[in-house]
């Protein structure tokens, strides 16, 4: 097998922009403003393409960072087009791009909106120091999703979720990183620094859950299937899904857990090879706040409705290598959070996930078990 890492010289391809307006843009499921008569009408790409004439092939492919990453790592590291131009990915995911040189550096010549609104305090995540190779989509939590009709009762709390009424009825995120911190915060371990015995606790903790068949099964954003059929009561989800959930279904409510939640942020970046960069500029450019409504817009924290009184508010530690969370990405937004806010919402950074997965993985392979493979 090649080496993964990809030097710069091998990162650029001939541009065809220029010969043939179309760019293919590959996204998660949900995450973009839709026609409430068409479903399948992009009211954010169809202005972008009025505006441009440059025809986007948009995919909801990434169900889950780690499954995406299986997907076109080998074209990366043999020097291969993907086949995207433009890719979503979570930040901590866009550090390993970053780390293996699979991006290319964007041009902010064809970007002045970017070059010059976007916040100061996002400008220089450790992972793309300079904001080279990405720019930030979008924020948001990953909390619980349930339908409160047909469960018939509120979740406040994690342990909320291991009743008998929720016995296969309930599914995990399948990153090990989000399924164990939820675990670690009902126990009250601080997610940053959990020890080895933590971890084998959390894994005969999982095995029982699901020998026992109360967790239906580990997902990624397909979970939103299931909870809207039904079949799925309640599970660990991201808060920008449920936004669009509930404009179909307002019994499904999104809560943060009392024991607190993760944020996560997203950014956009163009693969090496890409064979449409400059029209993938061109689109990036294009989102704003007066570019497009809804889940169009650059930058936002895409947090739905809850049934709690207080809407979560939500902070960046001192010291915390990544960029500055909050809504306030782009001029006239609301302020971004501070330390004075609610202490009950941990992030972490991407430097942080990378770390702390390694060593769960040197962990799993001592102990002899693959917590996070077993699927239903």
């Amino acid at each position: 097998m090649p080496a993964a890492y990809v030097a710069p010289e091998g990162l650029a391809r001939g541009d065809d922009s220029a010969r043939d307006k179309s760019l293919h843009f590959a996204n998660w499921p949900l995450y973009i403003d839709t026609s409430v008569d068409r479903p399948t009408r992009r009211s954010t790409v169809d202005a972008f393409t009025g505006r441009t004439g440059i025809a986007v092939t948009y995919t909801e492919e990434i169900n889950d960072n780690d499954e995406f990453f299986c997907k076109v790592s080998l074209s990366l590291m043999n020097h291969q087009e993907t086949g995207r131009d433009l890719v979503v990915i979570s930040d901590w995911m866009c550090a390993r791009f970053v780390r293996l040189g699979w991006v290319q550096e964007m041009d902010r010549t064809r970007q002045p909106h970017v070059a010059r609104h976007l916040d100061p305090s996002l400008r220089g995540p450790h992972f793309d120091e300079g904001r080279r190779f990405s720019v930030p989509r979008q924020s948001g939590i990953t909390g619980i999703a349930y339908n409160r009709r047909r469960l018939g009762r509120e979740i406040r709390q994690v342990s909320d979720l291991w009743t008998e009424d929720l016995r296969g009825r309930f599914t995990l995120l399948s990153g090990m990183n989000e399924a164990f911190a939820l675990l670690l915060q009902e126990d009250g371990v601080d997610i940053a620094r959990w020890t080895a015995d933590d971890f084998h606790r959390l894994c005969d903790r999982l095995e029982r859950l699901v020998r026992a068949g109360h967790i239906r099964r580990f997902t990624g954003n397909d979970y939103v299937k299931g909870l809207a059929a039904g079949d799925v009561l309640a599970g660990q989800a991201y808060s920008g899904d449920v936004i669009q959930l509930q404009n179909d279904d307002p019994d499904i409510e999104f809560v943060v857990p009392e024991e607190g939640a993760e944020l996560w942020d997203e950014s956009l970046m163009i693969p090496s090879l890409a064979r449409y960069k400059a029209n993938a500029e061109f689109l990036v450019d294009h989102y704003r706040p007066e570019g497009g409504g809804g889940a169009g817009r650059l930058g936002q924290l895409r947090v739905p409705r809850t049934r709690r009184p207080r809407r979560p508010r939500f902070f960046a530690g001192r010291g915390d290598r990544c960029a500055r969370r909050g809504p306030a990405h782009l001029p006239g937004r609301r302020d971004a959070p501070t330390a004075r806010d609610r202490p009950g919402h941990h992030v972490r950074g991407a430097q942080g996930v990378r770390e702390a997965v390694e060593r769960a993985c040197g962990i799993v392979r001592r102990r002899g078990v693959a917590v996070g493979s077993e699927r239903a």
